[in-house]
């Protein structure tokens, strides 16, 4: 098997910190006490902020193909970073952090994942298992961030620590993307689909879904536990 070649690689280091930088979305645990503080609310309805952010990921990661065929892969990444970075207003933080910064994560994290794997078509599974990696490293190392952020200046402190880390990284991963000149859309590239029927491709996003909601939620809430 031949090794990854190097447009191929940084792309694969491109998609890797933006996932990294995304997953921090899963460290929500850390914020409960401050924002149950800052607002007065009890612990269910601070919950979901985190829960309508996973959903409105998840949407954004079903439909994300359709936006990724029609932009180049810099302008996707241009597009996450206004969009995570604006999304953590305390002010609309319900409108922010569930709704937009929930789209821009899937659209960034669901992006990175068939771009690495279109970019490395002979080492595929690895390209996307080091994004998923890094995903899942961001969800960890993101606490600890947080609380010297929370610590400093509480959560208006995080939220525009994070704003500015997601917006740096993803324009940074969109100039070595529009440097490494791969293309999303690459006949030579392109992954062969099956054709399945409808009704399976949604037993399968069924089962997925089972399988993963519970580990998240878990990881959500975390820090009290």
């Amino acid at each position: 098997m031949c090794s990854p070649n190097p447009q191929g690689r940084k792309v694969l280091f491109a998609a890797s910190l933006v996932s990294m930088v995304l997953g921090s979305i899963h460290a929500f645990s850390v914020f409960l006490e401050p924002l149950e503080t800052t607002f007065g609310s009890s612990r269910a309805t601070v919950s979901l902020i985190y829960s309508f952010a996973l959903v409105f990921l998840t949407i954004a990661v079903l439909f994300g193909p359709v936006v990724y065929s029609h932009l180049k892969p810099a302008t996707i990444y241009v597009l996450v970073a206004f969009l995570a970075s604006v999304a953590d207003g305390l002010e609309l933080v319900w409108i922010g952090n569930s709704l937009v910064f929930g789209i821009a994560n899937g659209l960034g994290y669901g992006f990175g994942l068939q771009f690495a794997a279109r970019a490395n078509p002979d080492h595929k599974g690895l390209a996307m298992g080091v994004v998923t990696a890094a995903y899942a490293l961001g969800a960890v190392l993101a606490p600890y961030g947080f609380e010297v952020a929370l610590a400093f200046g509480g959560f208006f402190s995080a939220m525009m620590t994070l704003g500015s880390a997601i917006f740096l990284i993803n324009i940074g991963a969109a100039f070595l993307v529009a440097q490494s000149g791969v293309q999303y859309s690459n006949p030579k590239t392109e992954p062969s689909v099956a054709n399945l029927p409808a009704g399976r491709i949604a037993i399968i996003w069924i089962a997925y879904g089972s399988g993963v909601t519970a580990g998240l939620m878990t990881i959500g809430h975390a820090a009290e536990i």
